[in-house]
């Protein structure tokens, strides 16, 4: 498997587990995350506090740490 193939197998599982996200937490994920938003704006625009959001990205790395944990090692072993 050639190094661009391997990038973007893993970019696909990484977009797979974001889509798995519950909703909400996706939602402010991919604002923060993809589109760049600062915490403190992405509060503002969705009528909830800080702490909720800080909370759900919280939550958004748990989930993402554990649904991508088999495909890290194996990303570096085979782009190495």
């Amino acid at each position: 498997m050639d190094k661009v193939l391997s990038e973007r197998w893993f970019q696909y599982q990484v977009q797979k587990a974001i889509e798995n996200l519950p909703e909400k937490c996706r939602q402010i994920f991919v604002m923060n995350k993809i589109e760049g938003k600062k915490q403190k704006t992405i509060a503002q625009e969705l009528n909830i506090s800080i702490n909720t959001v800080e909370s759900q990205m919280a939550i958004a790395h748990k989930k993402l740490k554990e649904l991508l944990k088999n495909y890290v090692s194996l990303f570096i072993f085979l782009i190495v």
